[in-house]
């Protein structure tokens, strides 16, 4: 049955071999949901006025367009009698913060033509030979002086708020040879046809990056049968969708049916509209199999549940096709444009024999408006998709690993590929995912964590199960990403220039974890304290930059360089490996361990603010105005290096910031002096280091954030000669010279410490059995490691608390791992086993 289906599938795509969307298509809607004008309705003499042939014949070479006038005050034209001022008031910008220091009277918009080549292909004056370019209006608030200076500002505003309203096509039905056509929209109905023709073109073309995989590597894969709504073991290569979906939060009926799980049970209950609309889908697309994680893992097995979670990167990147639900906040919501959920209304208007149509907001800002872009989990379940059909409130976008297309849009697909046909030409702009190859590059994990970092999660534990999937993707690739702990472990190799090949460096697997720790914020976060504080994934909130602090390749063997180790649960010091032995260690480590020990060299600093006055005229493209780290260089000459806080500052006691002294340890590095092409000649200049600042927290210390001491403050964006003035520091002072900061290495006083990072955590168990306070205990911890679940043993601290005025056997052991509530764990007193049940846990 199975091998009878894929074979029927195929003969569907043998038909349309060589579909691309028609040039000429109609775009006719189908009924009347979508919003036309009434073609006979007077224009205002303003509109009138406005030539479109002449706009439609303008030759447009960039991305600033070209300024049609003042179309006047938002409010003016949504009360307009005229047809074309009330469709130029429904492709406004919105309202934004900005706006509001801006008096109503005065809120102007700005008409602009821009070029659809632009826009979406980016096709050169020879490539778009056969097509004429397709004329775009956009509506900004971007004055035309601002607008026409080609500022990198004024083009990012316009940019963004179009990214958001879309824009409005011209349409000729005379002109044949037009870059874009845009399709009227049915506003309930998507027409599972034109998915099928996205499908096939990938299906006929895409074969090596899009092409079938072996689905057998799923083991225990329950699927959906469509037909009989059954819940079954997957047959044999089988040919399955998956849904990417937000649960939500269950109605009464659906909380005790997910608190049993589904168990034996092989029927399925009472769906969602989303879960029975993605049926639906399935069967349109041929397909009869579809995954949806909440019936099939038994959620009410632990054991199970842990290893599905485990292989989730296979099920999204074997499936056929991905079903992203991105519209409404809960999986009753239904997928827009299936079985009655209606979309959001697309509007047009009928002028002599041009249509002017509202092309909708871009895929990628339409996806981000979603709940569904705001939760962790579904952040890997897009990525690691190998197509993607997404569904949100303004229409349906197909993205794969190859190409994007929009249900609106109608473009040369043919001509946006290369030349074998098997993904898009690189100057075509990105669909809905920006990145979505991950293991590709090795460099580009950072990209992919910043991305993640912003999504929300209801468990914090599941951070890093939640990113373990593209955690995966990156040590299948060609050049293997390794991680501890959510720390990558980059492969010793230096990033290809242009064509040229990555050359291997000499760089141990200790360097290359020391390197990981340089993930920064942009914008402080709080402390999610399940994790540790040298992990990323030990922070929430605030905004993690996409690239290291820190040029990983800088991180050359050094005599006497930082030395690191692992702490495990059970107070085992395991130092890192090499390269080839990496995977071997970090199958067998516990990947919750919360303490890692550096030894290196440090230097005593603190923490200033700075307000700079430069005395010569030079501006800096970021603004030097901030908090700095004041490193003393000798007893009268100190340093400032410009400080990337991990701590979110609003939520955080400057003042208490100010006053504590900090540790910073030292990762010496080599600067780049010349780097060829071809990696062959490579010298290196003067010593630097990147800095990890941390606090004493008594047993432990804690991450605080890093910066970098190298010329800090010097004619990179400032004269050597700049003025520092510190609401902290009193009076003003000449910064020293730069060449002097830059002998710090040097100069700057330095002792080599052993550092513990990490944080203590407290847990709260009940005992079946009473404890002997003057006892030291051992329990049986928990261990996560790559391989899977297992015990340890784990020592207690002797510091052992009664909590008063409780029934049951209460201890608050100190313990330095992190547990999970739900778990079991057992304790050895004297050869007693003792059963202990984890009712919370604290850290500190």
């Amino acid at each position: 049955m199975e091998h009878h289906t894929m074979q029927s599938r195929k003969r569907r795509f043998d038909e349309l071999d060589n579909y691309a969307p028609p040039e000429n298509e109609t775009t006719t809607p189908t009924n009347e949901s979508s919003s036309t004008f009434p073609a006979n309705e007077q224009l205002c003499s303003r509109c009138a006025a406005i030539d479109f042939d002449k706009i439609s014949r303008v030759k447009i070479r960039n991305e600033l367009g070209v300024s049609y006038g003042d179309l006047g005050l938002i409010d003016m034209l949504k009360s307009s009698q005229c047809a074309l001022c009330r469709l130029f008031s429904l492709s406004t910008p919105p309202q934004t913060a900005a706006d509001d220091a801006i008096p109503r009277h005065a809120r102007r918009v700005y008409l602009r033509a821009f070029s659809s080549n632009r826009a979406y292909a980016r096709f050169s004056p020879q490539q778009l030979s056969t097509h004429s370019d397709t004329i775009l209006l956009g509506l900004v608030k971007v004055p035309p002086s601002d607008a026409n200076n080609g500022s990198n500002s004024a083009i990012e505003r316009m940019s963004s708020s179009l990214r958001e309203t879309g824009y409005l096509c011209i349409s000729d039905s005379a002109n044949q040879s037009s870059l874009l056509s845009v399709r009227l929209l049915d506003r309930d109905f998507f027409d599972m046809d034109i998915a099928t023709q996205w499908w096939n073109y990938c299906y006929t073309n895409h074969t090596t990056t899009c092409g079938k995989t072996d689905t057998n590597l799923i083991k225990s894969l329950k699927v959906i049968d469509c037909e009989s709504r059954m819940i079954v073991d997957a047959p044999l290569e089988c040919a399955f969708a998956a849904l990417s979906y937000v649960w939500g939060r269950p109605v009464p009926e659906e909380a005790s049916a997910e608190a049993g799980g589904m168990g034996s049970r092989k029927t399925l209950p009472a769906l969602p509209k989303t879960i029975e609309d993605s049926i639906h889908v399935t069967k349109c697309l041929s397909l009869r199999y579809l995954w949806v994680d909440k019936y099939c893992i038994d959620q009410s097995d632990s054991e199970d549940k842990h290893r599905q979670i485990r292989q989730m990167d296979l099920v999204y990147s074997l499936a056929q096709i991905t079903i992203v639900a991105a519209a409404g906040e809960d999986s009753r919501y239904g997928l827009p444009g299936v079985n009655g959920t209606p979309r959001i209304r697309q509007h047009a208007l009928d002028i002599g024999n041009r249509r002017i149509v509202q092309t909708m907001p871009h895929a990628n800002w339409s996806l981000l408006q979603s709940r569904w872009a705001s939760r962790g989990w579904t952040y890997q379940e897009g990525i690691l998709s190998r197509r993607r059909l997404i569904f949100t409130p303004h229409q349906v976008f197909y993205e794969c690993s190859s190409m994007h297309c929009a249900e609106s849009l109608m473009l040369p697909l043919e001509k946006m590929h290369t030349e074998r046909r098997n993904k898009f030409k690189a100057h075509v702009p990105p669909g809905s995912f920006e990145a979505k190859l991950p293991g590709s590059n090795p460099w580009d994990i950072m990209r992919y964590l910043a991305e993640y970092y912003q999504r929300e999660l209801s468990y914090p534990e599941d951070t890093l199960n939640a990113m373990r999937g593209v955690y995966h993707a990156f040590e299948k690739g060609s050049l293997k990403v390794y991680s501890f702990s959510g720390v990558p472990i980059l492969p010793p190799f230096l990033q290809g220039n242009g064509s040229s090949k990555p050359t291997q460096i000499e760089r141990s697997a200790r360097e290359s974890f020391l390197g990981g720790l340089f993930w920064y914020h942009l914008e402080g976060g709080i402390r999610r304290k399940q994790f540790p504080s040298w992990s990323w994934s030990g922070w929430q909130s605030g905004k993690l930059a996409n690239h290291f602090f820190n040029p990983l390749y800088l991180l050359r063997s050094r005599v006497n360089g930082p030395l690191v180790w692992v702490e495990e649960s059970g107070g085992e010091i395991r130092s890192f490996p090499e390269f080839s032995d990496l995977p071997g260690y970090l199958s067998t480590i516990d990947h919750y361990a919360r303490f890692i020990h550096i030894e290196a060299w440090t230097i005593t600093c603190s923490i200033t603010h700075i307000t700079l006055q430069p005395t010569r005229k030079r501006e800096s493209i970021n603004d030097p105005t901030g908090y700095y780290v004041k490193v003393p260089i000798n007893d009268t000459t100190a340093g400032f290096a410009k400080l990337h806080l991990s701590v979110d500052i609003t939520n955080y006691q400057w003042v208490d910031l100010l006053k504590k002294q900090y540790l910073g340890i030292l990762f010496p590095s080599l600067s780049l002096h010349r780097f060829s092409p071809n990696h062959r000649d490579i010298t290196f200049q003067s010593p630097h280091a990147y800095v990890l600042l941390v606090e004493d927290k008594g047993e432990h210390y804690e991450r605080v954030g890093c910066f970098h001491m190298y010329g800090c403050l010097n004619d990179n964006y400032w004269s050597t000669d700049v003025i520092l003035s510190s609401d902290a520091g009193g009076n003003a002072r000449d910064m020293v010279d730069a060449d002097v900061l830059r002998q710090w290495f040097e100069t700057a006083p330095k002792v080599k410490r052993k550092i513990r990072l990490g944080q203590l955590a407290s847990i709260y168990i009940k005992s079946s059995t009473a404890l002997d306070l003057r006892a030291s205990y051992t329990l049986l911890l928990p261990c996560y490691t790559n391989s899977g679940a297992t015990h340890q043993r784990g020592l207690i601290s002797r510091h052992i608390f009664w909590v008063p005025n409780t029934n049951d056997q209460v201890t608050n052991l100190r313990l330095l791992h992190q547990l999970h509530s739900e778990v079991l764990i057992g304790a050895e007193v004297e050869n007693l086993t003792l059963s202990a049940e984890i009712l919370g846990i604290s850290y500190f």
